[in-house]
């Protein structure tokens, strides 16, 4: 099988791939699936997939895929964690529902 590396010294900056397009041909390239990534992290394969796409991004899991060989520039940025459960009333909100 004759594999092609893609060379992007050349490629304009207006028509340049995505970050997703460069890891996906980086994947390729090193014959790296989700399932496989999620195997050396340890998370369900559509972890990765929701990783990857920039939908979560906890820092925990972009250092883990770092540190299994994903180069840092092509994963997402790391997201602060969200907080959860009730948010504080705001004083708009608790004026409107003593009225």
């Amino acid at each position: 099988m004759n594999k092609q590396i893609m060379n992007f010294s050349n490629i304009d900056c207006k028509k340049s791939p995505s970050r997703q397009a460069r890891l996906r041909a980086w994947m390729a390239l090193h014959g790296v699936t989700n399932l496989e990534l999620a195997r050396r992290i340890g998370v369900h394969y559509s972890t990765v997939s929701l990783i990857l796409n920039g939908h979560r991004a906890p820092a925990d899991r972009i250092e883990a895929l770092v540190a299994v060989g994903v180069p840092e520039e092509l994963l997402p940025e790391a997201q602060e964690p969200k907080k959860r459960g009730r948010k504080p009333k705001t004083q708009a909100t608790a004026a409107g529902a003593a009225a």
